[in-house]
């Protein structure tokens, strides 16, 4: 039988990354962007779900202080919500509880 990944699996992935960007890896948002590339190439179009957790990937490196300031965070926040939009998908609350996280943990707002 030929499995082929779904939504779910490449959730999965994505969801390892934001794993890996809270023991301090900063590659982790680059990885679950190509994480992302692969899924959309293979035809399985993202949820929101799948930008919510790219959304984790961003506060936990800002957490870890991989990223350096608030700017950087919310950049980085404003790209995700940018190819949520392009998907035809709506950011909602997790979305932006995530930024605001990102946002506040890379300005040291945070503990």
């Amino acid at each position: 039988r030929d499995l082929q990944p779904d939504v779910v699996t490449y959730n999965s992935l994505i969801n390892a990354c934001a794993r890996a960007a809270g023991a301090r890896d900063a590659s982790a948002f680059r990885r679950a962007l190509e994480v992302l590339g692969r899924m959309e190439r293979s035809g399985v179009s993202p949820s929101v779900v799948t930008f919510n957790s790219l959304m984790t990937i961003i506060a936990r490196a800002a957490s870890a202080g991989d990223i350096p300031d608030c700017g950087a965070a919310v950049s980085q926040g404003k790209q995700v919500i940018s190819m949520m939009l392009n998907a035809g998908l709506r950011p909602n609350v997790i979305t932006f509880n995530a930024l605001l996280t990102a946002a506040m943990r890379a300005s040291g707002e945070a503990e």
